[in-house]
């Protein structure tokens, strides 16, 4: 007579009648509250034989957790004791991966950075804004049945816009200074499966002054700039003790050409770092130069250890030596090209090796072509190396540059 217990099932309403149904003893235990069986199916006969369930609520109802919800209101939230759950093995903990998730949070924020949180969606003509080209598989998205909105009704395959809507809301309400993070899950089309496939990445933008206070300073001083964000990311990776994702020259549609990086990790790129391009500022009404990245946090986390790694003081002395070479200005020569080459040439005596100056100079230095100089620190940790070792390892490290087609500068 359009009654249903859960489900047409006439073997289940029996059972529920005689308060047999296994449903009745799990709500007992989760409860905390042992009742009597006919407690409970009388519980759920008023639930069932004198209400009137569509075939959406019968599927709602036939889950332990919505039975146990719906029996607990009938029964009233003040009539049931408060107990500890039954039948614990262990005190909760948190996983590997919320550890290093909330880490890389703290990092961020004490980078200076605020947290960022947004929807999962994103508007049809969001791509179109960041200038993606209308090939590129990020624009094969997941198009939501029922979305809540026309606009948001794709799910985002990058974390960038939210947080350059955010900028854009920022300058609106006059505040010219913004630095925002967000960890997010990124929804990748994937080619051999109907759903997308999640990654979970982290995002930040930067726009205006980093600083609090500004006084006596020049305003290009004071501004953020493509190697203060890049910093923030090397303290991040180096608190986290990650040492194998290296910066490389990138291409991103959203970034200005030239001035965009790429976060690479056994030869892929898991990252994007830059400026914003001009035409995207524009799209997003921004009033100044903003500097944002993306980066891959699966694989980072991956790599990443919370455990705080301890070397010794060195006992002995440090030998510094600077080198400094010219080469072509190409990606060929890149600064952590230039280093690998010499760390390798080096041998095991050179402990480490800092790029600190690099300049083009047409007029001294020739077209086309620039000076990158390395700080260089050799030693030993059981004993003091000898004048004739660094030497060598120094002609060595001088054979390998212009073997690559570098001049070695002597003086």
């Amino acid at each position: 007579n359009g009654m249903l217990f859960l489900t047409a099932d006439l073997n289940t309403i029996r059972e529920a009648a005689r308060g047999d149904h296994p449903q009745g003893v799990y709500f007992n235990k989760a409860s905390g509250k042992y009742q009597s069986r006919c407690s409970v199916s009388g519980k759920r006969r008023r639930l069932g034989c004198f209400t009137t369930v569509s075939e959406a609520e019968q599927t709602y109802l036939t889950f332990k957790s919505n039975l146990i919800e719906e029996i607990a209101i009938v029964h009233g939230y003040d009539n049931i004791p408060l107990a500890l759950p039954g039948h614990l093995t262990g005190s909760g903990r948190l996983t590997r991966s919320q550890r290093l998730r909330r880490r890389v949070g703290e990092l961020l924020r004490a980078g200076g950075l605020n947290e960022n949180l947004s929807f999962s969606m994103m508007e049809p003509d969001t791509l179109d804004r960041l200038c993606w080209p209308q090939d590129c598989a990020e624009r094969n998205q997941l198009r939501l049945a029922n979305p809540l909105t026309q606009q948001q009704c794709l799910m985002r395959t990058t974390l960038l816009p939210a947080l350059l809507e955010a900028c854009r809301h920022n300058a609106r309400q006059r505040v010219a200074d913004v630095a925002l993070y967000e960890i997010g899950i990124a929804f990748l089309p994937d080619p051999d499966h109907a759903l997308p496939r999640e990654e979970q990445r982290v995002a930040g933008i930067m726009m205006g002054s980093p600083l609090t206070a500004q006084w006596n300073l020049q305003p290009e001083q004071a501004s953020v700039d493509f190697y203060y964000l890049k910093s923030l990311l090397e303290q991040l990776l180096q608190h986290l003790n990650v040492t194998d994702i290296n910066f490389s020259h990138g291409e991103h549609p959203t970034f200005q050409p030239g001035r965009c990086a790429a976060l690479v990790s056994d030869q892929r790129n898991i990252g994007v770092i830059g400026q914003i391009a001009e035409n995207v500022q524009e799209a997003y009404d921004l009033p100044t130069t903003a500097y944002a990245f993306e980066v891959n946090l699966d694989v980072i986390m991956d790599k990443a250890s919370l455990h705080v790694g301890y070397q010794p003081v060195p006992r002995y002395p440090a030998v510094l030596r600077d080198v400094a070479v010219i080469v072509p200005d190409t990606d060929e020569f890149s600064a952590a090209g230039l280093a690998a080459q010499i760390k390798e040439a080096g041998g095991e005596n050179l402990d480490s090796i800092e790029p600190f100056d690099s300049y083009a100079d047409p007029e001294h230095l020739g077209s086309g072509r620039r000076s990158v100089a390395f700080n260089l620190i050799f030693r030993r940790p059981d004993r003091t190396l000898t004048d004739d070792e660094i030497e060598t390892a120094v002609a060595c490290i001088h054979s390998r540059l212009e073997e690559m087609g570098g001049e070695v500068r002597k003086q």
